[in-house]
């Protein structure tokens, strides 16, 4: 789901881009020095991944959406 995320950030960061260039005339070596790429590329990712590890403590047993809970399912296989 995170990289969802990550894919509209970057999404984003794309048009941002295209309107710098397009727009306001910005060429490769005016993003070069302004160190463009690193703005508009790391920071979708760095968010994109810092949801995802927060989320990781937010994952419980799904029976509500689930009929085997993963207590049901680690019992049928395990023989007592």
């Amino acid at each position: 789901m995170q990289i969802g995320a990550i894919a509209c950030y970057l999404s984003v960061s794309l048009s941002i881009y295209y309107l710098l260039t397009i727009k306001y005339g910005w060429n490769e070596s005016t993003l070069k020095s302004k160190h463009a790429a690193f703005y508009l590329y790391i920071p979708p990712i760095l968010f994109g991944l810092a949801f995802a590890i927060a989320g990781l403590w937010f994952y419980n047993d799904v029976t509500v959406w689930c009929s085997y809970s993963a207590k049901k399912v680690f019992s049928m296989f395990v023989v007592t």
